[in-house]
């Protein structure tokens, strides 16, 4: 007979081990992600360098449009991260890598340095870092582009 003052066992995750078939699925995502980031940023660089030759290039007006992404996205990508941390913090479902990189990638990458540090949240996943690394680089690039292109007019 069960003992009936014994609380049952919540279901307990194993520990957890970075095995091959785990290390392989990281770098597949990492690669994944990185390679889509990657090309969407190549597009828009592409676009940018044809528009210069085409005599249509307006650098404040990209600026403009990258500061308001920036000034919108940012408070978003810190309220994720919160609610993420939250749910971290009380077991439940969580927001996905994918939604959290997705909208660093839209320009929310200020809010989530800014929120990873005032959380402590997302701090240690090197796959994760390194993806939010590839979309700060990607952004410093097309700035960097955008005031070199503006600069040599």
């Amino acid at each position: 007979m069960a003992d009936k003052n014994v609380m049952p066992e919540r279901n307990v995750m194993p520990e957890r081990r970075w095995g091959a078939r785990r290390r392989e699925a990281a770098v597949v995502q990492w690669l994944g992600f990185s390679a889509i980031a990657s090309l969407s940023w190549l597009i828009l660089l592409t676009v940018l360098v044809v528009l210069y030759f085409w005599g249509r290039f307006n650098p404040a007006w990209y600026v403009k449009i990258y500061m308001v992404m920036t000034l919108f996205f940012s408070p978003i990508e810190i309220f994720l991260y919160w609610r993420d941390k939250r749910a971290a913090v009380k077991e439940k479902r969580r927001t996905p890598e994918s939604t959290l990189l997705t909208v660093a990638a839209l320009g929310g990458w200020p809010g989530a340095v800014i929120a990873a540090r005032l959380f402590r949240h997302k701090t240690k996943k090197m796959t994760y870092r390194l993806q939010l690394g590839t979309v700060m680089t990607a952004h410093l690039v097309a700035v960097l582009v955008v005031l070199y292109f503006h600069l040599n007019r």
